[in-house]
């Protein structure tokens, strides 16, 4: 049977998408752990199932022989009613994926997918009903009402999901959470536009593009955060922070470099545990971002090594570095009185203000911000 122009595209453009997602399955089926997996999973093989029936539907369109019907009319179904599965299953991964930042589904999530559930079961009576497609008697496909009206709720459901997640990254205590949140929330775009564009264009079969590329922009995402950012506080790491130096030394007029010790980690390590210990520099990632957010001028944050942190402005006034100090301290000190811990929290604070020559290389700011630091350190000892 040789395949036409028309069924090449179709079955090129599902292949692909095929490929992308197997590749993604199999590389977060060996890393990844937890209950929100098969959710994952099962959103990944949801959407190889809405490949296939696209390829299958296109090759049997206006074929005849015994059999072909039922094809496709079971291709032609699924087709119709798995976006709607996808989003369902989508808020599923969500639910568990973000449990521990507060996600909780509500009553407008109870009801959306009550909507989204008693379409899947409209869509899935096309062939008697023909509510989202019809196929005539040379067995050719023709869209019906349905087939317009399936997708926007599919979509309008993620696009509702994507902002309740947005909302809950601008509530998120620490640039991990927040971070993680907003990956979450990218899901949506792709397959809303690319749905879009397929219903204006007919004969385009492109929704799929759109929901693979999501997957993968989602994924890609969290795997690059794990090369470029400090695990346990989800803040960049030592190598990214050497990165945003370069990026910025050729252009900056002056420089603020703030080096930052949270002082006596070890003892607290030696008497409560290291998991204590996390727990301290979990709640310093927290001060310290919402410290530098909080001025004029706010600051690039890094985690540059096991109890050290660094803060970083350009083309900023000096009085900037003092102004991180103090919000830091009234942060830290209102940790201290709050907190039931049997143990002072402690930040040690130094500051260094360059104006950028050309001789002035990322060695020798951090040399002159951990001088700085050294001092801070000697005078307490003092």
């Amino acid at each position: 049977m040789e395949l036409s122009t028309y069924n090449l595209y179709y079955f090129e453009t599902n292949i692909i998408c095929i490929v992308l997602l197997l590749t993604v399955y199999f590389i977060y089926r060996r890393n990844e752990r937890g209950a929100e997996k098969k959710y994952f999973a099962a959103e990944i093989f949801a959407m190889i199932t809405y490949c296939v029936c696209d390829i299958a539907a296109a090759f049997f369109k206006g074929m005849d022989f015994t059999g072909v019907r039922i094809v496709l009319l079971t291709a032609n179904t699924l087709y119709v009613a798995m976006p709607l599965l996808i989003a369902v299953l989508w808020e599923r991964y969500l639910c568990l994926n973000l449990y521990v930042l507060g996600y909780k589904k509500g009553i407008f999530e109870v009801l959306f997918a009550l909507v989204v559930f008693i379409f899947w079961l409209v869509s899935l009576s096309s062939p008697l009903t023909g509510f989202s497609f019809t196929l005539d008697e040379n067995n050719v496909y023709k869209r019906e009402f349905g087939a317009y009206i399936v997708p926007l709720v599919a979509w309008s459901f993620l696009i509702y999901l994507a902002v309740k997640v947005v909302l809950l990254a601008g509530r998120a205590e620490s640039y991990e959470d927040k971070r993680h949140a907003m990956t979450m929330s990218y899901f949506a775009y792709p397959p809303m536009v690319c749905s879009i564009i397929q219903m204006l264009l007919y004969g385009a079969t492109v929704a799929q593009v759109g929901m693979t590329f999501a997957i993968v922009l989602v994924f890609a995402i969290d795997q690059m955060n794990l090369i470029s950012k400090d695990e346990l506080t989800g803040m960049d790491n030592k190598r990214e922070y050497q990165k945003h130096m370069s990026v910025i030394l050729p252009s900056a007029n002056n420089l603020l470099v703030c080096m930052i010790d949270v002082d006596n980690l070890k003892a607290i390590n030696e008497l409560y545990g290291h998991l204590e210990g996390d727990i301290v520099l979990k709640k310093v990632s927290q001060i310290l971002y919402k410290s530098a957010h909080l001025l004029s001028s706010p600051l690039y944050i890094a985690r540059v090594g096991g109890d050290k942190f660094v803060a970083v402005a350009h083309d900023c006034p000096e009085t900037v570095g003092k102004e991180f100090k103090e919000a830091v301290e009234y942060e830290v000190n209102r940790f201290n009185d709050d907190s039931n811990a049997p143990y002072s929290l402690g930040l040690l604070i130094g500051i260094s203000y360059q104006i950028v020559e050309e001789e002035l290389d990322i060695d020798s700011i951090n040399a002159s911000a951990k001088e700085a630091l050294q001092e801070v350190k000697e005078s307490k000892k003092a």
